[in-house]
């Protein structure tokens, strides 16, 4: 059986007129104060209360309780003590403190629920809306913190660009009274504060991004909680600029002349009644072609948070004159305005097809 103390039950010494009983007395400023109330207890089977303190020498405190099958009531009677001295006292008077013990739990932890009302004498019971509900957990190991691990606590959410999700692994553990330390990932539930900005996976196991923010924080939480505690997981997470800033090694690219090129019909557009007869049979051209110069696309942005969640003060990773290729990143997604005149290729080049003017986007 676990001991755990309760202090509450307390009373106003300075307290509205319309509160009045049968002994009532005035201070100086014309309040009505009370020298007796009742503290109704109620439990279910398995919450003792093992003694009653007077917390304040001006509080005579005496309890009695009454045992049913499934609930104890226990009725705790506070009057004035009359020899000792009275002092004016306008704020909240703490008068009595609870021990209660549990008893017949076996989980590593248990939560019971303890009802109680403070009746005035002279007046009618409270109504439910004044009856207080308390929940006590009790533990079996004195558990002081719980904290999570993560590899990282910066993500930079380029899964805005791919596609692709970024992860970052969580573990959580608990730390003891006596030190030890426990992994308990498997017990805790998790709730990340804005999923705009960072997720969380049900196991809570680890947080990600997968394209779906909006914006970037550098105070973005995760909230871990395990049986009565709970900690946050701080993290910084950067997101691009958009839109991404395209640039060419050359914007005007000329024919080479005296090269030319074969030129080979498009197999994309082969019907599919002749794809199996040319499937092994060399490709025929159509002709030749002048051929044009080549110039490298760099794809460059820059990655930027907020200072603090709720403003508008942005902060640029390495600082406001740096840029980030992120070519790699979107190769797959380059693409031209005008494909007939003009092809992307990878990052080393795209290369003219015909006169006129191109434009490349990402």
């Amino acid at each position: 059986m676990t001991p755990y103390k309760k202090e509450g039950c307390r009373t106003q010494r300075a307290l509205t007129p319309d509160l009045a009983h049968k002994s009532p007395s005035a201070n100086k400023n014309g309040l009505t104060t009370f020298i007796f109330l009742s503290c109704r207890v109620k439990a279910k089977k398995g919450v003792n209360l093992l003694e009653t303190k007077s917390r304040n020498a001006q509080w005579q405190v005496g309890w009695e309780m009454q045992s049913g099958a499934k609930h104890s009531i226990t009725t705790i009677d506070v009057s004035k003590n009359k020899a000792a001295k009275q002092g004016e006292v306008l704020g909240n008077v703490e008068v009595m403190q609870l021990d209660f013990e549990m008893e017949n739990f076996t989980s590593l932890s248990v939560t019971r629920r303890i009802n109680w009302n403070i009746d005035y004498k002279g007046q009618s019971p409270p109504p439910e809306s004044e009856k207080v509900v308390t929940e006590l957990t009790v533990v079996q190991r004195d558990i002081q913190a719980i904290i999570p691990l993560a590899m990282d606590t910066e993500i930079i959410n380029t899964a805005i660009l791919t596609g692709r999700t970024v992860a970052i692994p969580v573990k959580m553990v608990s730390i003891e009274m006596n030190g030890a330390v426990t992994d308990v990932s498997a017990f805790v539930q998790c709730k990340s504060s804005n999923e705009d900005i960072v997720k969380v996976s049900m196991n809570c196991d680890y947080v990600f991004v997968n394209g779906k923010e909006t914006r970037g924080s550098m105070s973005a939480r995760v909230i871990f909680s395990y049986e009565h505690l709970s900690a946050p997981l701080e993290l910084t997470v950067w997101v691009p600029k958009l839109p991404l800033q395209v640039e060419l090694s050359d914007n005007n690219l000329s024919f080479i002349r005296g090269w030319r090129v074969p030129i080979l019909p498009d197999r994309r557009s082969t019907r599919d009644s002749d794809a199996d007869e040319d499937e092994d049979e060399p490709r025929v051209s159509r002709g030749c072609t002048l051929q044009y110069q080549r110039a490298g696309v760099k794809v460059l942005t820059q990655f930027h948070t907020t200072s603090t969640e709720g403003t508008d003060q942005v902060i640029t990773m390495l600082g406001p004159d740096w840029q980030v290729d992120v070519t790699d990143l979107v190769q797959d997604s380059l693409k031209v305005a005008d494909p007939p005149d003009s092809r992307a290729g990878g990052p080393d080049g795209s290369g003219g097809s015909g006169a006129g003017v191109h434009h490349a986007e990402g």
